[in-house]
């Protein structure tokens, strides 16, 4: 593939990303109510193999969740405005971990983009850099091999993650907006002013909508632009809103685990 005239060091960064995930389960952990259920059960996760993700905010999920059977966080992903947690994300990458960095180089506005610039000069083999278009008609090819059709997160982290070759994708708190009156886990990580001006009901209703709608479709191009399989992606909340990928309760999750960690 041709990288040159696309993001800096693109072919090096894939190749960093492949060699920390490939053949390993990633979980991706979201702050939905059901993710309660992973942290009362979270020692019965404890010797498998896996590689954690989040999303903007990585410290309520490690130091409430993931801390107790001692893992870290591998994988942090800030698309939509990486420079309200710029403090945050560095106090990540300073860390001597084996750790990665998901952003959107053209979300970078604040002082003229110098957050970017500082990720450049401190973290530039932490990076995986992306580029969405709302227009389906742009998706990734062998010239634009990261090009994203712009949806929610967990849609872009999923696409991004199969060039990695994971063994397996598992979400968990994944409920597509509220599947219980009693609201989010940690409200606080999701009850912030969308990009777009939306509410969270609305955001959470909307970034449903164009996982169902698109998913599939998003990863079927990624997948076809690499020449990877998609691989089993699972999502461990029964009562989820999204409806794309197989659900399991967290008991078959666990068995599941087991058989190929």
């Amino acid at each position: 593939m041709n990288f040159s005239h696309y993001l800096p060091n693109t072919e090096q960064r894939l190749a960093r990303f492949k060699k920390m995930v490939g053949g390993r389960p990633v979980a991706i952990v979201l702050p939905g109510y059901s993710v309660y259920e992973f942290q009362e059960r979270i020692e019965e996760f404890r010797d498998f193999d896996i590689l954690y993700a989040v999303m903007n905010q990585w410290r309520p999920i490690e130091e409430d969740i993931l801390s107790k059977i001692d893992k870290r966080v591998s994988i942090l992903m800030n698309g939509a405005q990486p420079d309200w947690y710029f403090e945050d994300t560095c106090s990540y990458l300073d860390r001597p971990d084996t750790n990665l960095f998901i952003t959107e180089r053209l979300n970078f506005k604040e002082n003229g983009g110098e957050n970017l610039n500082i990720l450049y000069e401190k973290y530039d083999e932490k990076l995986l850099l992306f580029t969405s278009f709302y227009s389906e008609e742009v998706k990734p090819c062998p010239e634009f091999p990261l090009h994203i059709i712009r949806e929610n997160s967990l849609s872009i982290m999923t696409t991004l993650l199969i060039t990695a070759e994971p063994s397996a994708i598992i979400y968990f708190g994944a409920d597509g907006g509220r599947i219980t009156d009693k609201g989010l886990y940690h409200g606080n990580i999701n009850e912030f002013i969308h990009p777009d001006g939306l509410p969270p009901e609305a955001s959470l209703e909307r970034d449903t909508r164009w996982f169902n709608t698109n998913m599939k479709i998003t990863l079927g191009y990624m997948a076809s632009t690499y020449g990877v399989k998609v691989p089993p992606i699972i999502n461990c909340s029964v009562g989820s809103n999204l409806d794309v990928f197989p659900k399991f309760s967290y008991t078959e999750m666990v068995e599941y685990l087991r058989g190929i960690c």
